[in-house]
């Protein structure tokens, strides 16, 4: 896998110091819920979206069943795993050309697996010395993302490439969770960690985890930022605490920092997805009714 360390790195080395006037040039966002076309489903959770607007996640049906899912406009490939344990499965990533990266529970050993799905087809990734694995991004060149857990139950984030794994370790990995969350085509990863306290503190690794650039923003609560997508023109996402536990989506536009909150929501937005026309997906908690709800937010002009 092919690095490249200069132009992202230079905006990401700004990141923190471009909070205090992150507002004033945002664009309004258009918000959009995202429910998938299919009978009986009560539930969508939307966690990534490719250059074409496909959308990967999950839906639960009205029989409370969790389906792995890819929506393509209207259309919805429905995924199932006889060797997940029901209502685990859901896929955290997906590349242009629809491979999707995600996780489930595994019905023999009960423990997380890192799952990769190609038009139909699953691959277990299992990272040297794991005993439990999750895969949460995967670029156009099939390199995955993820977290795992080893033998001393210490946690570590993990980037899957031509066949070898390489650790990620950022400066905070002593908590309860480490997960890389997303990567883009020039190899930049998204990791975050959680402490018992907790907090969440998150970083962009441009090299494969030789050097951390703290991913914050300024207005989060003392539980902090979590990053999530990252796309091929500086752009991220995630989702930040306010002082009071709410949560809101937060992106990093065009050099500036933008905060999302779905209008139908209450302090319970998070922004999960972003491609490289600054499409966002997310979930959010309805305000009047509790259901959880996917979103997709679209940059106005």
């Amino acid at each position: 896998m092919k690095m490249r360390s200069c132009s992202f790195l230079a905006v990401a080395l700004s990141l923190t110091s471009m909070v205090a006037n992150a507002t004033n040039q945002c664009p309004t966002f258009k918000y959009s819920d995202v429910t998938v076309n299919v009978s009986g489903a009560v539930e969508t959770d939307s966690y990534a979206i490719n250059n074409s607007g496909v959308i990967a996640g999950d839906y639960i049906d009205s029989a409370g069943v969790q389906h792995g899912m890819l929506m393509m406009g209207k259309q919805v490939i429905t995924i199932d795993n006889p060797n997940c344990a029901a209502d685990t499965l859901t896929f955290y990533g997906v590349n242009s050309g629809n491979v999707a990266a995600g996780q489930c529970i595994s019905a023999s050993t009960g423990l997380l697996v890192a799952l990769v799905w190609n038009k139909g087809k699953f691959t277990h990734l299992v990272p040297p010395g794991s005993t439990s694995a999750n895969a949460a991004g995967i670029n156009d060149n099939g390199d995955v993302v993820g977290g795992y857990t080893d033998s001393s139950g210490q946690q570590h984030g993990f980037v899957y490439s031509n066949g070898k794994y390489v650790k990620l370790d950022p400066p905070s990995d002593a908590g309860l969770t480490v997960n890389a969350w997303s990567i883009n085509n020039q190899g930049y990863v998204g990791i975050y960690t959680e402490s018992s306290t907790p907090q969440y503190l998150s970083y962009v690794t441009p090299d494969l985890g030789k050097t951390y650039v703290p991913f914050a923003y300024s207005g989060a609560g003392p539980e902090g930022t979590v990053i999530h997508g990252i796309n091929n023109k500086t752009g991220i996402d995630g989702t930040y605490f306010d002082a009071n536990g709410g949560t809101h989506g937060i992106a990093y536009y065009k050099g500036q920092f933008c905060t999302l909150d779905d209008p139908n929501s209450t302090n319970t937005t998070r922004a999960d997805g972003i491609n490289d026309t600054f499409e966002l997906v997310g979930r959010y908690t309805d305000s009047t009714t509790g259901a959880t709800v996917g979103f997709s937010a679209i940059p106005g002009k």
